[in-house]
């Protein structure tokens, strides 16, 4: 079982609240990492919080053993990613 996180900080505003490009990241993620998705990434965009900053996208792939998730908050220019497997990947791609 491998586990891995990244916070990423100073990230451009429209590339966090692209859908599109987070779809795609999802999918380039687990073919680059050599893992298997068991159903297309899901992606919930999230613009109706209390606090303005919060409003972001959050998305997820199930994978056969695990999961990558990606949670974006535009307006602080950062991104959280969480990526779960029970095979081996090679964790500098994130």
């Amino acid at each position: 079982m491998k586990h891995v996180m990244l916070d990423a900080y100073g990230v451009e505003e429209n590339h966090a609240n692209d859908i599109l490009h987070i779809y795609s990241l999802l999918n380039e993620l687990a073919f680059v990492c050599g893992l298997e998705p068991i159903a297309p990434p899901q992606l919930i965009p999230y613009y109706y919080g209390k606090v303005k900053e919060d409003v972001g996208i959050s998305s997820f792939v199930l994978l056969k053993g695990g999961h990558i998730t990606i949670h974006t908050f535009p307006l602080r220019q950062c991104y959280f990613v969480d990526c779960l497997s029970s095979k081996d990947f090679d964790e500098k791609v994130f």
